[in-house]
């Protein structure tokens, strides 16, 4: 009987470290893509969840208090329900208080990061200088939202709104946006008002922010 053999050769040593350095290349050039690309969808579904929850406060709060023009509501215009809406129409977990708190540590900043800073890094903001005269409160999935009284002069309420939390990043336009909802009109819509999209790359403040991924439904376009 005569045997056929077959020269079966491996890979030799050398190749697989090319092959291996390869790989590590690729996997250098493909994963931080990869993380960011998952982080910035996060920081998308976190906002456009947060704006679909607050666009229902205005039609549930009218059938509530019984006012078409929420702007004649004292539910919205009153101190003594400061907040009123939020514990009301939102799923909250802890109420962390009253106005802007510059402390030694985040909890003094009732649940808002000591600071936040603008994506392109030139500008930064301390948690004392916004939401001055409003309340706090910590959401069931993670975000804390600063609300003031309404506006009189113009039927708004103001709304600050970290989507994580104290968590990193901490950035404007990132987890950290400024909205209004508009009493005036009659479904309280949620938007900034007269803010350019273009603003928000170089404010730590979020002007523009929320203006530029209402427009572009929710994508962040400068990240």
């Amino acid at each position: 009987m005569i045997t056929n053999f077959i020269n079966k050769k491996g890979f030799t040593l050398t190749e697989l470290l090319i092959a291996l350095t390869i790989i590590g290349v690729v996997a250098a050039l493909t994963v931080p893509t990869l993380v960011r690309n998952n982080a910035k969808r996060g920081y998308e579904l976190s906002i456009s969840k947060m704006y679909s929850d607050l666009e229902e406060v205005g039609p549930l709060a009218q059938t509530t208090t019984g006012h078409n023009d929420l702007t004649q509501s004292a539910y919205f215009s009153s101190a003594q329900y400061k907040g009123w809406w939020v514990k009301r129409f939102l799923r909250v977990t802890q109420e962390l208080g009253n106005g802007a708190v510059a402390g030694t540590d985040d909890e003094d900043n009732n649940g808002f990061a000591d600071s936040y800073r603008s994506v392109d890094g030139s500008d930064t903001i301390s948690h004392s200088e916004f939401c001055q005269q409003g309340i706090s409160f910590l959401l069931d999935n993670g975000a804390v939202l600063c609300t003031e009284l309404m506006n009189a002069a113009d039927g708004t309420v103001p709304i600050y709104v970290d989507t994580n939390g104290i968590d990193d990043p901490n950035i404007a336009g990132f987890d950290f946006f400024k909205m209004k909802m508009h009493l005036d009109h009659s479904d309280g819509e949620i938007y900034e008002d007269n803010a350019n999209a273009s603003s928000c790359v170089s404010s730590a403040d979020a002007t523009g922010c929320f203006t530029s991924v209402l427009d572009n439904k929710f994508i962040i376009t400068y990240y």
